[in-house]
């Protein structure tokens, strides 16, 4: 299962998504992660985390679109990271780094983004991990 942000030619991507019930946290949920940010590019392949941190990530991101945070973060293992900032007119700066081929090389990256990019891409992750989705997300 995927989940995907796109604006004005930047996206991200959470792909492969892979949830094991069975596997202790943290490391219950598998995923790559798969950047655009101008004419950069890059993949963070075999990204781990728990499945309460990417509900959690889920469900902040859903504050943050309704103006009751500011930012939020997300680890997704092994140095790879998100963070979404949101002013308070609803424009958006998703930046964080990925790392590929083992930590032998890395893309840190930053790009603006509309609110109305939010909705969709929550649904997403709330259905990538099994979550009941409601009218709103």
């Amino acid at each position: 299962m995927t989940a995907v942000l796109e604006y004005c030619g930047n996206s991200l991507k959470i792909a492969d998504f892979m949830y094991v019930p069975e596997d202790p946290e943290p490391y219950n949920c598998s995923f790559d992660m798969l950047v655009k940010s101008g004419l950069w590019a890059g993949c963070a392949v075999g990204c781990e985390c728990g499945y309460l941190t990417i509900k959690t990530f889920a469900d902040e991101l859903a504050e943050l679109y309704d103006f009751q945070r500011k930012a939020v973060a997300f680890d997704a293992g092994y140095g790879n990271c998100l963070l979404f900032e949101m002013n308070e007119i609803g424009h958006l700066e998703i930046s964080g780094e990925i790392h590929g081929n083992a930590g032998a090389c890395y893309m840190k990256f930053r790009f603006e983004a509309d609110q109305t990019v939010l909705p969709d891409f929550i649904r997403q992750l709330k259905k990538m991990t099994g979550r009941r989705i409601t009218n709103d997300f």
